[in-house]
């Protein structure tokens, strides 16, 4: 599987890890105790799933997210150094050591 291939399968897993917790994040805001509280004898659901599935849910998908953002991170990596070099004073980007090149080889 080449390079492009595999981020752009990782970025998918990240963002659907990103949707889940999301979720799961907002069915947090509903207050089960309410739901208990209405619904004595049934265990409280949202959207037909528990507490505890939420909140299994919400572990999971925020691991998948901070494993696949450090995959992210480390198969950008020489991406992340070349443009940083770049940014650092005294350095100059690839396009502007080319046009100093360029201008000292017309000047030649």
């Amino acid at each position: 599987m080449s390079k492009v291939r595999t981020l752009f399968v990782i970025d998918l897993v990240i963002a659907a890890a990103f949707l889940v917790a999301g979720a799961s994040a907002v069915a947090f805001l509903v207050p089960f105790s309410a739901i208990e509280f209405a619904t004595a004898s049934v265990e409280a659901t949202f959207l037909g799933l528990g507490y505890g599935v939420w909140h299994t849910l919400h572990l999971y998908s925020g691991l998948v997210m901070i494993v696949g953002g450090l995959i992210h991170f480390v198969m950008h990596w020489s991406w992340m150094t070349k443009v940083a070099k770049s940014m650092l004073p005294g350095t100059k980007s690839r396009k502007a050591a080319k046009s100093a090149a360029k201008t000292a080889a017309d000047a030649a």
